[in-house]
């Protein structure tokens, strides 16, 4: 059985009444890190590059968390 086309989940959580995640900054509670792109200055806080999938919420329940690809020591 083929999965949905990616575009049908931000329609279907948001017909729910769940609201898309938009935070500009890095959450480690709003946002799951799927690529660490590795930053040299160790005292830099990690840095939000690129939304890989949305996250939603439902009222103040995350529902999932944004993926995202972040700059950051390891």
């Amino acid at each position: 059985m083929a999965s949905p086309p990616r575009s049908t989940y931000g329609w279907f959580c948001t017909a729910l009444g769940m609201s898309r995640i938009d935070r500009r900054s890095f959450h480690p509670l709003f946002h799951e890190v799927v690529v660490v792109d590795v930053d040299d200055d160790e005292t830099a806080p990690p840095v939000l590059v690129e939304e890989l999938w949305p996250g939603f919420m439902m009222g103040s329940l995350v529902f999932t968390r944004a993926g995202v690809r972040v700059v950051a020591t390891t």
